[in-house]
């Protein structure tokens, strides 16, 4: 018997394979974008965090106890993506809101790979990997969300086929009977023209901003649908997990300790030069002619970039070269003497920006970089420790650190750090910067409220009022509690900007 045209989409649709709890990840997606669109309607604040809650929900009630049990490796991921995002609603500092949101995204990625099974991470690679192949994953993984939506659309249809194609039968005949009568009638009567004017001249906006929601929600509904999806499954992808290891070209012990004792050499020799003057408060005195911006930059700079290619260059060492026995403490012993100098390079350029800081004050930049340089001192210390002791796990110390000073960075508040240190170096030859200090973020007000003002600052702190009036968010998607703060700090008077 030939089948007819009602039976077709339902044999389609029981030959089709179906995904895997799309019943409730359908429903969960449409609804993640919706709060998406709603928490990046502006400024990014409490709606980012509610976001990445939502996120982590979804998960939880998608795949129930069972997957719950199963994403137990990636606990500690969420755990922390779900303290940054805090810190977004918290921190206004535009800088410090950039690196929570990309450790939020780099640390949910950690979780979703983790959620499908934990691999074994050993070098530091392997982390953004990781997050990358969760990304690539999700993205893949909308299409099988596109194809359950599609077919659970032709279970509705083939279940009620006669309502449902009247009521859009009904809708397509009663549209154009209902727009030339209105048209009509408003014609003919200007009480009724006048009253339908008041409530088409909306209907434009109406339009735009039901589209964009539509079409937010379409798209980061069907992303989030996807990360679900492919968080959800139950074994990882073959080609990630089960793939042949590629073979890497290896030296022996003797080409390793010459590159490594080279490298002792070179920076023994930096360190005899500069032993005199390396931590030197004033080093245009041994007449260098050097200035102290110029002495500072420069030499912050080359040191960074020098200590992290040594920790490159061990990582590499330890990789490609092949050693035994003797051999092998040999080349250990030459590696830590490399890290232990690098940290030297890495004091000295601490001292550097110290400096700079003396002479010139804080800034927000320079507290970053003095966060990168409590970072790479940290990555070389754990290295150096995971020589000799936890052999193998240098990596996962290596992100600890880095998450441990991003957190570090959040509890401190950079930008009213900066006020509070540039007001305490003020004195009767230093001068305090107040245009710089009006430029900060939200973050200052407590610290700029308690400034005693003496006619120098009256201009900078009601420019600073100013800037925050201007920035203020009514809606609950932006709502920063550093923002909503400042109705209870008093900087200034806008009023006298132009004073």
């Amino acid at each position: 018997m030939t089948p007819t045209i009602d039976t077709v989409p339902l044999a389609a649709v029981a030959a089709r394979p179906r995904l895997r709890f799309g019943r409730r990840i359908l429903p969960l997606a449409a609804g993640l974008g919706l709060v998406t669109r709603w928490a990046f309607a502006g400024a990014l604040g409490l709606g980012f965090f509610v976001a990445v809650l939502a996120l982590v929900a979804a998960f939880a009630l998608a795949g129930g106890v069972e997957s719950v049990q199963r994403a137990r490796a990636a606990r500690s991921w969420v755990v922390a993506a779900l303290f940054f995002a805090a810190m977004v609603a918290l921190r206004d500092s535009p800088e410090l809101t950039a690196f929570n949101v990309l450790a939020v995204v780099g640390l949910l990625g950690l979780a979703a790979r983790d959620a499908v099974a934990a691999p074994e991470r050993t070098r530091l690679l392997d982390f953004p990997r990781s997050t990358l192949e969760a990304a690539r994953g999700s993205l893949s993984s909308t299409l099988e969300v596109g194809r359950e939506a599609v077919a659970q659309a032709l279970e509705l249809k083939e279940r009620a086929p006669g309502s449902t194609a009247s009521v859009l039968r009904g809708l397509a005949l009663a549209c154009p009977v209902v727009l030339v009568l209105t048209a009509l009638l408003a014609s003919g009567d200007d009480h009724f023209h006048d009253a339908l004017s008041g409530v088409t001249g909306t209907v434009p906006d109406l339009v735009l901003l039901a589209t964009d929601w539509a079409c937010w929600s379409l798209v980061s509904g069907a992303l989030a649908g996807g990360s679900l999806t492919w968080a959800l499954r139950r074994r990882p992808l073959d080609r990630a997990d089960h793939a042949m290891p590629m073979a890497r070209r290896t030296v022996g012990a003797t080409e390793g300790l010459i590159v490594l004792g080279s490298v002792v050499l070179v920076f023994a020799a930096f360190l005899a030069v500069q032993a005199a003057w390396l931590f030197s408060q004033d080093p245009s005195a041994r007449g260098t002619g050097l200035t102290y911006a110029t002495w500072a930059r420069k030499g912050f700079g080359e040191l960074t970039v020098v200590a992290l290619l040594t920790w490159w260059l061990v990582e590499l060492t330890r990789k490609h070269v092949t050693a035994t026995g003797g051999a092998d403490l040999a080349l250990r012993s030459a590696s830590s003497a490399v890290l232990a100098q690098a940290l030297v390079l890495l004091v000295s350029a601490h001292q550097r920006l110290a400096l700079y800081d003396q002479v010139y004050g804080f800034s927000v930049t320079r507290i970053f970089a003095h966060a990168g340089l409590a970072f790479l001192g940290l990555g070389l210390v754990t290295r150096l420790a995971t020589l000799w002791v936890a052999k193998g796990s240098s990596a996962q110390w290596v992100v600890a650190s880095a998450l441990g000073v991003l957190a570090a960075l959040n509890l401190l508040d950079p930008d009213a750090f900066v006020v509070r240190a540039n007001l305490a170096r003020t004195s009767a030859t230093v001068q305090t910067d107040w245009w710089y200090l009006s430029q900060l973020s939200a973050d200052a007000a407590p610290a700029l409220a308690a400034v005693a003002r003496d006619g120098s600052n009256d201009a900078a702190l009601a420019h600073f009022a100013c800037r925050m009036s201007a920035q203020q968010v009514t809606s609950l998607s932006g709502f920063n509690f550093s923002r909503a703060a400042l109705g209870h700090e008093r900087v200034g008077d806008c009023g006298d900007e132009d004073h």
